[in-house]
């Protein structure tokens, strides 16, 4: 693997691997061993119980190059504090989790809060 930029964000290619392959990272720490987590910018995921990451293919066209050249003049590089929300664990409907689209309502209500400047949806 190759860490991009000394930004903590690290690479691989894996040549021949297949759309719908499970994968993990595996963590060498050096006090509790080997430790298996999952890609948290995966794409897709399997369903808990399971935890892998799932390799997936897409063709999808950025149309943000207005946003690309505004960039740099909006403040982007100034520090910023990020709050991530795990939807699961966020709200439940009982013992229940809702689905996409009952939730929703309720997040959009949530992220307009005025304190609440930027997000990010995982998955």
């Amino acid at each position: 693997m190759i860490n991009i930029n000394d930004s903590g964000i690290w690479s691989i290619f894996i040549p021949g691997i297949s759309e719908n392959e499970v994968y993990k990272y595996a963590i060498n720490t050096s006090s509790f061993g080997i430790k298996m987590k999952t890609d948290p910018y995966a794409f897709y995921t399997e369903k808990r119980p399971r935890t892998s990451s799932i390799v997936i293919g897409h063709d999808f066209n950025w149309n943000d190059s207005e946003w690309i050249n505004k960039r740099n003049i909006l403040g982007y590089n100034d520090p910023v504090s990020i709050y991530e929300m795990h939807l699961g664990s966020w709200r439940k409907n009982g013992d229940k989790y809702y689905s996409y689209r009952e939730i929703a309502p309720m997040l959009i209500e949530y992220l307009k809060k005025p304190d609440l400047i930027m997000w990010n949806l995982c998955h």
